[in-house]
């Protein structure tokens, strides 16, 4: 955080901002710190309603008392709790509030996109309006309608409590600016961040992105801007007069609007701290975000970066009403804003007081002590040694002296980051396919206060099917301080390739020449997993042939070997996950061996040739010889070549199995030729008269006639010849087919031929 001095202490980046107030105009009968406070209300006996978007809290503070009372939230950032205790409910950066005439409590739940109610009565809390994106203020009118700045839809939206009805009275959606003199509701408003209404029902709003504040007017709807100019207007509200006020967080000033002229109420422009106890326009602030009117007409805003509630008097002095007392001396701060756990201090330094501090941790929105320091000529130190690793916001608190008020300082922020931790665990072999073993190491670099407050687990992405190669160890923290440390694993798991066996088989270990042989290859893990990759085939230490092993490590290939003794051997090439392996040798027998002939016949033809007259039949004998013992099957037989319309039939129709019959016969049936009747004969020489009686032009149609006639008279069987032309003798080749099973399984399949001729 460095070193740094000065008058400023809310200005201070980095340190410790301690405030060491030298005079009280009141005494406080507690330090309590804010934690940036964005929203204000007032309700009837004066009592200051404070939206901590910092802490997430609503407080209620008493200026007469000085007490802070929690109304809403239990400092967790969130989203819960509806239908109980307000106190213990969830909010999410809470920012405009609101008071109805009951007492009832409304509050922008920004983080949560709501409005929720605090009930006056039984102080549960409840929402009442959903479904905006980031409202940023609300506000009631006469009859108990309320207003949200819908600041992310860029809309003004009129809740009616009675039915939930929800409808826009000023935007149109469109970030944007324009559409003044028109309808609210066609305009375009930039991000509203602030809501009032005057006893007229105007409705006035905060145009923050726009740099300006407008107004609705009660009756007709038209928008109109009033105001221009500023920074971002945020927080406005109206007196019983009809003054405006607003806050201008970009200005650090807070401005009046009256009569259509803007004055500066509070602050130079200047950011920073300070002014107390003086003109409120000579003030310094700091992203001021609401400016609210006390009941008692006093104007009071919330100077949120300051972390404090001010307020000016009638006389236009400007005092803290809320947060920290007066201003405070010269202030030297020293202290880093990134220290490693179990490491650093803070040092605030407070010239002339006495007493002690008290440095809190706000980190989760409810103060918690850290530790009490007295200070020694001024200066309290603060060890951080025991601060978990992580961000923490931090302030201090001042009790006060004869001499001092008690005070509070800024919010700080440090970050602890871890302190590092070596886990080693040395290097681990194994092979592919095996168990995984333990893995253990030692831990070094534990701070003493956490001696068995943490360990390590060490663990790998290693598995027993983990493919060779290196893997990392990892190392994982437990125990109640394991998240004060960033461990650094050392070492790995190295994991080599598997052994291997590989077994050869063959489908008969003894065979005749030129028989093939299947030979069977398998390769197997000696651990877990099937190896890949290729095995070879060797005979006799020469290879004969190489397959890929299939998904179970196996390959089969056939072999045709010579005849002898062959020693076949079959060698795995290995992969990637396994070494290679030879299998043992294999003794195969290749002998030579006669093959018995097989039985088998013959065909053949005892009168081949033959003429007949058509429409007669021929009978044709045949001898049957049977060779190498006897047939397994019948020999089937069948003709082919015949005459057209011929038909062949055979006795016997088949030769049985065994050898008894050796002979038979086979008879052609042909078909008589067609004849020519008188009729067509006579119509034919008619034909042929008129042929040579007619012109020759005529002659053709005459024997076409002639022919036709012919045609179309007599019998349709024509000529027996393949011709069809019943002109003469025509010979027929036929052939006679016995077929045959051999004991083997194979077909026999024999011929004899035979000429027919048919007159």
């Amino acid at each position: 955080m460095g070193t740094q001095s000065g008058t400023n202490p809310g200005k201070l980046i980095g340190g410790l901002v301690l405030a060491c107030l030298l005079a009280a105009s009141r005494a406080q009968t507690a330090v309590v710190p804010l934690l940036s406070p964005v929203g204000l209300a007032f309700d009837a006996a004066g009592g200051v309603y404070v939206a901590e978007s910092g802490r997430h809290v609503v407080d209620r503070f008493d200026p007469v008392t000085g007490a802070f009372t929690v109304v809403a939230g239990n400092g967790t950032q969130g989203f819960a709790g509806d239908g109980g205790p307000a106190t213990a409910a969830e909010l999410d950066s809470p920012q405009g509030l609101a008071l109805d005439a009951a007492g009832n409590l409304y509050i922008a739940d920004a983080h949560n996109h709501r409005v929720r109610m605090v009930a006056a009565t039984t102080k549960v809390i409840s929402t009442v309006a959903s479904g905006f994106r980031l409202p940023m203020a609300v506000a009631l009118d006469g009859v108990g309608d309320l207003f949200v700045a819908d600041a992310a839809d860029h809309r003004v939206q009129r809740v009616v409590l009675a039915s939930g009805v929800i409808s826009t009275v000023a935007g149109n959606g469109t970030e944007g600016s324009g559409g003044d003199g028109g309808a609210a509701t066609e305009a375009a408003l930039d991000s509203p961040g602030g809501l009032a209404l005057d006893p007229g029902g105007n409705l006035y709003i905060a145009d923050t992105h726009n740099h300006r504040v407008r107004m609705v007017a009660a009756g007709t709807g038209l928008i109109s801007t009033l105001a221009s100019g500023l920074g971002l207007p945020k927080g406005i509200s109206v007196d019983t007069t009809g003054d405006m006020y607003v806050a201008d967080r970009q200005g650090h000033t807070v401005f009046k609007l009256a009569g259509g002229s803007l004055t500066m109420l509070a602050g130079t422009g200047g950011e920073g701290f300070a002014g107390d106890g003086g003109p409120a326009v000579a003030a310094l602030l700091d992203g001021p975000q609401a400016a609210g009117v006390s009941p008692a007409g006093l104007v009071t805003l919330a100077d949120t970066r300051n972390q404090r509630v001010r307020q000016v008097d009638r006389s236009g002095v400007i005092r803290t009403l809320a947060g920290v007392g007066l201003e405070s001396g010269t202030v030297v701060f020293t202290g880093a804003s990134v220290v490693q756990y179990g490491t650093g201090s803070l040092t605030a330094t407070c010239h002339g007081a006495t007493g002690s501090v008290v440095l809190y941790d706000v980190s989760g929105g409810t103060p918690v002590a850290l530790g009490t320091t007295a200070l020694v000529d001024g200066v309290a130190s603060f060890s951080t040694a025991g601060l978990a690793a992580g961000g923490h916001r931090l302030l201090a608190a001042y009790g006060g002296d004869a001499g001092h008020a008690a005070g509070e300082s800024g919010v700080v922020s440090l970050t602890v980051t871890p302190a590092p931790l070596i886990a080693a665990a040395g290097t681990i072999a194994m092979v592919y396919g095996a168990a995984v073993p333990g893995v253990t190491g030692t831990l070094t670099g534990v701070l003493g206060q956490d001696v068995g407050k943490v360990s390590a687990v060490f663990a790998t992405d290693a598995t027993s099917l983990s493919p060779v190669g290196i893997y990392p160890v990892t190392a994982r923290l437990t125990g109640a301080a394991a998240a004060n440390y960033a461990v650094t694993a050392t070492g790995n798991v190295t994991i080599g390739q598997a052994g291997s066996d590989t077994t050869l088989g063959s489908s008969a270990l003894t065979v005749t020449s030129g028989t093939p042989v299947t030979f069977s290859a398998k390769a197997t893990s000696k651990t877990q997993g099937v190896p890949t990759g290729r095995v070879s085939f060797l005979d006799g230490g020469v290879t004969v042939g190489a397959l890929a092993l299939d998904g179970s490590g196996a390959a089969s290939m056939p072999l045709t070997l010579g005849p002898g003794t062959h020693a076949v051997t079959a060698v795995y090439g290995g992969d990637a996950n396994f070494l290679g392996s030879a299998s043992a040798a294999l003794s195969e027998e290749v002998v030579t061996s006669v093959i018995a002939a097989q039985p088998d016949f013959a065909l053949n033809a005892t009168n081949g040739t033959q003429t007949i007259v058509g429409g007669t039949s021929a009978t044709f004998g045949f001898g049957v010889t049977v060779t190498n013992g006897s047939l397994s099957g019948p020999i089937l037989l069948a003709a082919t070549g015949l005459p057209n319309g011929a038909s062949a039939s055979f006795h016997p129709a088949v030769i049985p199995p065994g050898g008894a019959v050796t002979s038979f016969t086979m008879t052609i049936q042909t078909v008589k030729p067609a004849a020519i009747s008188p009729m067509q004969a006579a119509t034919f020489a008619l034909g042929v008269l008129l042929f040579l009686g007619l012109r020759r032009r005529n002659r053709v149609v005459g024997v076409l006639f002639g022919l036709g006639l012919l045609a179309g008279c007599g019998d349709r069987v024509t000529n027996v010849g393949s011709g069809g032309s019943g002109k003469g003798p025509v010979s027929y080749p036929i052939t006679v087919t016995g077929t045959s099973t051999a004991s083997s399984g194979a077909v026999l399949e024999h011929t004899a031929v035979v000429t027919l001729t048919v007159q």
